[in-house]
């Protein structure tokens, strides 16, 4: 006996629009909540592992400096044993400037001759920052405080590039033929529609660009490294942009008779509304999956201090799963179709997992290297 398709499988058809805001009578998406829900919670993740990253780098920097005439003023007058053995590495001329009346405006020399004295206690001595944060608590930052600071800028960058990218991607990569028609509808990101492998180009630019601004001030935060950090974060957001594309009705699966299919009411590209996979689902688990690994490679301390092995496992396992799960989507017209007989996800996907493998690869040698050294 059959059974029919509307009791064996699930019907999914919520409204798009989550609430609508009083006043201006704007609506709001779910797709744009699960978007910025995935941003918020990657925000409060990256910051401890920025922080961790500070602290193991020792160093200060202009960041770190919340007060400078608090700062000044803690140098001048502290009598405390640790403040009066950092006064003993700055220069002469440094010492003497401090022990004038503290200037309203300290002079870029007394701030560059502040911090190179400060870094030099820290090398000269085994104090932690965190002791030498707490000796000059008004003035200098913690790593924490500092972190939020970087993190607050990146997020910037992060949203920007992400947002940009990913437009970009689903225009020129899946629907040029329909944007070409319908250029101002480019702009319209609230109704769905980004490209995860463009989002990942755009955000790379977007983190390469804010490496170099942040460099002038902590050498130590490399593209790559800056990467590792983005990419235990960047698999939760992800997880939740694929929720929002569930609860978008697009990114249909292939037709199923499995009991967990699901028959979308109102699908994005107007396929036939029949018993389909829910691949958007699949790859929201499989990404958060990714996100518990990343996390868990992170709290072991070995692995994090590898170069490119958190954003290489990243790939692996994001563009791994994306390329198998896409055997399980509804076929997008491509020229790439044609040419190499697969989706265009999965064509796309391939750079960057063999990127993942290189980069795994070589921060495992670059680890073997350091432990014989």
């Amino acid at each position: 006996m059959n059974i029919p398709y509307q009791i064996a499988s699930i019907y999914w058809d919520p409204p798009r629009e989550a609430v609508t805001i009083p006043l201006i009578n704007h609506p709001v998406f779910w797709y744009g909540i699960l978007f910025v829900s995935g941003f918020i919670l990657a925000y409060f993740l990256i910051n401890p592992l920025l922080a961790r990253f500070l602290i193991q780098i020792s160093q200060i920097s202009l960041l770190d400096i919340q007060q400078w005439p608090l700062l000044i003023e803690e140098l001048r007058t502290s009598s405390s044993p640790l403040v009066l053995s950092i006064k003993k590495q700055f220069s002469s001329l440094i010492q003497q400037q401090l022990n004038q009346k503290a200037p309203p405006s300290p002079t870029p020399e007394l701030q560059q001759g502040i911090i190179d004295g400060l870094n030099r206690f820290l090398r000269s001595n085994s104090t932690s920052r965190n002791e030498l944060t707490q000796a000059l608590p008004g003035g200098l930052a913690s790593a924490k405080q500092t972190a939020y600071l970087l993190t607050d800028r990146l997020c910037w960058f992060a949203v920007i590039g992400t947002v940009v990218g990913a437009r970009l991607g689903e225009v020129f990569f899946y629907s040029w033929p329909y944007f070409r028609e319908h250029p101002m509808e480019i702009f319209k990101v609230w109704n769905g529609g980004l490209a995860s492998h463009g989002g990942v180009l755009g955000v790379m630019l977007a983190f390469y660009l804010y490496t170099k601004i942040i460099q002038r001030s902590i050498p130590q935060l490399s593209f790559l490294r800056l990467l590792d950090y983005v990419a235990v974060p960047t698999a939760l957001v992800s997880c939740f942009i694929r929720l929002g594309n569930f609860m978008n009705q697009e990114i249909i699966g292939t037709p199923t008779t499995l009991p967990w299919g699901v028959v979308f009411g109102h699908p994005a590209d107007h396929v036939t509304s029949i018993p389909r996979h829910p691949v958007q689902l699949y790859e929201a688990v499989a990404y958060f999956i990714t996100f518990i690994i990343l996390w868990w490679m992170w709290k072991k301390r070995p692995v994090a201090e590898k170069p490119g092995a958190l954003i290489g496992t990243m790939f692996i396992c994001i563009f791994g799963s994306r390329f198998i799960l896409e055997f399980l989507k509804s076929t997008q017209e491509s020229p790439f179709t044609e040419i190499f007989h697969l989706q265009i996800g999965q064509v796309l996907s391939i750079p960057f997992i063999l990127l993942g493998l290189f980069l795994f690869l070589k921060s495992k040698m670059f680890f073997l290297h350091t432990q014989k050294t």
